[in-house]
């Protein structure tokens, strides 16, 4: 794929994945009686919806837990990364790995939520890289009101060549595809303008690895 930054930020629930054990889950908030958000990890087997035409890609950066995005639609990104932020600043550009984001439609015991994946592991990085051509090279990828439904089907465990640490990579595969689920839409429009000034709140997936290139 050559996934490669409009800066975009929102509240939108996530799933996450952690590439150490190998597990997905949603992360769902809660808003407490102060109106102070929490997030429970709820384990999932993973299957949704993925809404490719919405994917970002860029750099994402972690500080104490808490991601900071720079993204770009992939439509537009000329299917090339852009240099990093702060490309004057050695130390503050080398906290960002190359990422990416995209609207999912997950069911919630019969309930269809909208939710964000993203990642910045290069292993999930280079998974998704392959789920994306797969997505390209099929015929209904150009239809505009279809969308792909996708799971996993195994996860493949890689020692690091840096530390020794093993890690898991999801196998990403299309099962079916379906027609494009309003939510998206509805996400689209209602995120349209956001700024990314200030980092999301909620940790997107796991800062685990060296970043690998497509």
């Amino acid at each position: 794929m050559a996934l490669p930054m409009t800066q975009t930020g929102d509240f939108t629930p996530i799933i996450k994945y952690d590439s150490r054990a190998g597990r997905f889950y949603r992360m769902d908030r809660h808003q407490d009686v102060q109106g102070k958000y929490s997030s429970t990890p709820v384990e999932i087997k993973f299957q949704a919806a993925m809404d490719f035409t919405a994917l970002e890609v860029g750099w994402i950066a972690f500080k104490l837990g808490v991601p900071t995005f720079s993204l770009v639609p992939f439509a537009s990104s000329g299917s090339k990364l852009p240099p990093k932020p702060f490309d004057d600043d050695r130390e503050a550009s080398e906290k960002f790995r190359a990422g990416f984001r995209v609207p999912v439609l997950i069911d919630i015991d019969g309930t269809k939520e909208v939710r964000r994946f993203s990642h910045s592991a290069g292993g999930v990085y280079k998974a998704f890289s392959t789920l994306h051509d797969a997505y390209l090279a099929s015929p209904e990828a150009v239809d505009a009101g279809k969308a792909p439904v996708v799971v996993v089907v195994k996860t493949e465990a890689i020692k690091s060549i840096k530390n020794g640490s093993i890690n898991h990579y999801p196998v990403f595969s299309i099962v079916k595809w379906v027609d494009r689920p309003f939510e998206f839409d509805a996400l689209r429009d209602s995120t349209q303008g956001v700024s990314a000034d200030k980092p999301h709140p909620e940790e997107p997936g796991s800062d685990d690895e060296d970043t690998l290139p497509f």
